[in-house]
């Protein structure tokens, strides 16, 4: 007997289909054999770096080696990199104790598509376990486990609440709460921008924006506040305003390379919206194959961008066919990986056979695996088309001292875009200007000056926070989902807006980190220890020789933050912690500081004047802005409301924070903040905006009347026709009239009550209603009393007939005889 040992149960039951009788398949469900989970369980005495004894899942190897035991010929067949090489090793080197080794032959194989093509090419082209791969992902493991097992107990004793560190983990970390610090200093620049409405002679008006006075160009933060935007406006307002200008160029926009793992991570992150760790999960289940088909992709694991020839040729011979020979290239794309460490071992992740169309394996997919197929699908296609085209066109008008500006783009030709659509786009994005002629004399409609705040830098999102590892060359493709998702099980980090937010656990812990273990969470030590590793998986450097440089550092510094007291290590926190506004006076006593401390369920505020006996101040308040005590932030001054001459202020209330602006004899008006929205990325143009709610949108066609967006007691909403449509996704603020239209008609079709039909034995009409709990079936038996029905989800309501419906009913009342029987 022949056995194929692979990682996953389904990939076995896949690849049992295609072998002879002869053929065994069993899985090793990924690693079965590590490290002790208690203690350190690696010999660093005398650099040998050797496992006395490894830990043993015996749930998952007790099967593995009693299939071994009944074949002579055994194919390792795990996943094609590091660790599936190290899976491989692991399984060889325990066969050899439990001395099974003999008058069997051991072949490692491996494939990079699951079919039977490459199945049987693997074995029939077998080779010996790669001691290089082996080594580099030993390395890589003893690493993380010297790394956390000589940091971890210094950060739990230091800090109270830091459980865990990790070698990768930690700069990840850094990354998120070196932004947060930057956006909590950050201080808006006030700045003015001016625009004139213009008409042209077929009444059409455009707005052009100032850019240039007096032969200077007008930047950004060159008009800082009012007075000088009105002086300017005043200058210019009754020039005569003519075209003094037309420029017209062709923009050109090539295809995105095929993807690698991370740049699916990416685009699956903002186009589906799924998280790196579910986009891992439904690419393996593609990879592997769900049925006898096998599977529908390449390795999932990979840097490569660099599609092989024959696929090339596959990909324009099918683009020819299906789309037209005015979107083949006359020559084809050729991608390189400019990402920091890259090996390019794999393909890119593709298609196993482009001829395989996203449609036709609909019916057997669920719905993830089929979106982010047919993701995979249009990249690798598109790859191979010709680029976008667009005609952009800038309209210059003189005043005076003044030139003003506007410009506008079409798309001449979608190319690759037919294929890989903008999943965001709007045809309303692109601006159409009417036509116009040199030294045409537009009129003057009315002037636009505009106050400005600048705004802080963007947090990352997950996809943001793995474009960045990868930049910086932190971690590998198979790693960046698990450092998120470590991340947000230790509690470091919270998702809020699809943006990571490291709360204050995350954020004292980077600190304390960085402060006492600078070096191992620089971006460049962690990127050449990858580099480093990199080289021993083409035997080009040696793994013990890296270990060893790598504790002898490590001992030196935990030796030296051993001796730190909790207090040195408080004193430093505070210092370095300047974003948290520390040394404000005690708003309980009036008399001690507020100071950052630690405890076991995190940092927190607390005073000086504090006394574990009761004649000390006992105040304390969370870090975090949205923690249950925000004493500290009421009253916060946000800044000066330019309309009203008062100063704008958040404060607490019964129901959460709110903002509050005092007005000219009248009550202050005030407005709540959106629960998702962090108090400390309020801005004062944000508060501004939101104190000027409720805002008119615009005009609903169907009714006529006016579309009105709010916030209330249970959030922002949309308000027409005296209906209320929650805003769950979309801002109070920036929502737009056609948004607006797209969600009431949603939410009249969703609530919509339908007339199915005459009911046979009551003769009532059943109706379909919408309920809190969902949609339900209604029949009227008289003025107080009506039977309901649960409609089943798999059901449309649009496409309820009569016929379905009663047997949804019949089916219901039969079940609920028989429940009172028994």
């Amino acid at each position: 007997m022949k056995l194929v040992i692979v990682e996953s149960p389904s990939k076995a039951k896949t690849l049992k289909n295609y072998l002879a009788s002869d053929y065994e398949v069993i899985a090793t469900k990924g690693h079965f054999r590590d490290l002790p989970s208690k203690g350190m369980g690696i010999d660093e005495t005398n650099d040998n770096f050797s496992v006395k004894e490894w830990s043993l899942d015996h749930e998952k190897a007790d099967p593995v080696l009693k299939q071994v035991k009944k074949c002579d010929t055994i194919f390792l067949a795990t996943d094609p990199d590091r660790e599936g090489e190290l899976i491989a090793w692991h399984l060889y080197e325990l066969c050899k104790e439990k001395k099974l080794l003999k008058d069997k032959d051991f072949h490692r194989i491996e494939f990079n598509q699951v079919n039977k093509e490459t199945l049987i090419e693997a074995l029939n082209n077998p080779r010996q376990i790669n001691n290089s791969l082996v080594n580099a992902a030993l390395a890589r493991r003893f690493l993380d486990r010297f790394f956390g097992y000589k940091i971890s107990p210094i950060t739990i004793r230091r800090t109270k609440f830091g459980k865990n560190a990790g070698r990768v983990q930690s700069p990840a970390l850094k990354i998120l709460s070196d932004r947060e610090k930057e956006i909590d200093l950050f201080e808006p620049q006030e700045y003015w921008e001016i625009f004139f409405l213009l008409q042209n002679s077929d009444h059409t008006e455009i707005e052009f924006q100032l850019s240039m006075f007096d032969e200077k160009k007008i930047r950004k933060m060159d008009i800082s506040n009012e007075k000088q935007a009105l002086d300017l406006v005043k200058k210019i307002r009754d020039e005569k305003f003519f075209v003094s200008k037309i420029e017209s160029k062709s923009k050109k926009r090539n295809p995105y390379a095929p993807f690698s793992t991370s740049t699916l991570q990416q685009d699956a992150s903002s186009k589906l919206n799924f998280s790196p760790t579910l986009t891992d999960t439904v690419a393996q289940q593609l990879f592997e194959g769900t049925s006898s088909a096998g599977g529908l992709i390449t390795y999932i694991r990979t840097d490569s961008i660099s599609l092989p020839n024959s696929v090339i040729d596959n990909c324009r011979e099918l683009i020819s066919i299906k789309f037209g020979k005015e979107y083949l290239p006359e020559n084809p794309f050729f991608y390189k990986t400019k990402s920091k460490n890259a090996q390019e071992a794999h393909e890119p992740i593709r298609p196993t056979n482009l001829k395989t169309l996203p449609i036709d394996v609909k019916s057997r997919l669920n719905d993830n695996q089929y979106k982010l197929y047919k993701l995979i699908w249009e990249r690798t296609i598109s790859s191979q088309m010709k680029a976008q085209l667009s005609e952009e066109t800038t309209i210059n008008v003189s005043a005076g001292k003044a030139v003003l500006k506007t410009s506008g783009s079409i798309i001449t030709f979608d190319g690759f875009r037919k294929v890989y659509g903008d999943y965001h786009a709007n045809k309303d994005d692109q601006k159409i200007l009417p036509g116009f002629k040199n030294n045409q004399i537009l009129k003057k409609v009315k002037d636009i000056p505009k106050q400005n705040f600048t705004k802080h830098p963007n947090r990352y999102s997950e996809a943001g926070l793995i474009k960045k590892l990868e930049e910086l060359g932190i971690g590998r493709p198979s790693t960046y989902a698990s450092i998120i998702s470590k991340l947000k099980k230790e509690n470091y980090v919270d998702v809020k807006n699809k943006s990571l937010v490291p709360n204050s656990k995350g954020r004292i812990l980077s600190k304390f980190l960085e402060k006492f273990f600078e070096h191992f969470v620089e971006f460049e030590f962690t990127a050449q220890l990858e580099e480093q590793l990199d080289k021993v998986t083409t035997n080009n450097a040696d793994w013990k020789n890296i270990l060893k440089n790598f504790v002898e550092e490590l001992n030196s510094t935990v030796s030296g933050v051993i001796e730190i007291s909790m207090s040195e290590v408080i004193n430093t926190i505070n210092e370095v912690s300047e974003e948290y506004k520390t040394n404000s006076k005690c708003p309980k006593c009036n008399n001690g500081k507020i100071i950052i401390k630690f405890s076991r369920n995190g940092p927190f505020f607390g005073c000086t004047k504090h006394s574990k006996d009761t004649s000390g101040c006992n105040y304390t308040s969370p870090l975090d802005v949205d923690g249950e005590d925000n004493q500290l932030l009421s009253d916060k001054v946000v800044g000066q409301h330019p309309k009203y001459d008062s100063e704008i202020k958040i404060k607490i209330g019964r129901y959460g924070p709110y903002l509050e602006v005092d007005m000219d004899s009248e009550k202050p008006k005030r407005v709540a903040i959106p629960k998702n929205k962090p108090i400390n990325q309020i801005d004062l143009e944000y508060a501004i905006a939101m104190l000027e709610l409720p805002r008119t949108i615009g005009i609903y066609p169907d009714s006529g009347k006016t579309i009105i967006a709010s916030i209330g007691p249970y959030g922002p909403y949309l308000k027409h026709d005296n209906k209320f449509i929650s805003l769950k996704e979309d801002s109070v603020l920036e929502v737009n009239n056609n948004r607006a239209i797209d969600l009431i008609k949603d939410w009249e079709k969703n609530n919509k009550t339908y007339e199915i039909g005459i009911e046979p034995k009551s003769n009532k009409m059943i109706v379909l209603k919408k309920g809190r709990y969902g949609r339900f079936l209604e029949i009227q038996v008289n003025e107080k009393k009506s039977n309901r029905f649960t409609l089943p989800k798999d059901i449309n309501p649009e496409e309820l007939t009569i016929e379905k419906a009663i047997e949804i009913i019949d089916g219901k009342k039969e079940k609920k005889i028989k429940a009172k029987k028994s």
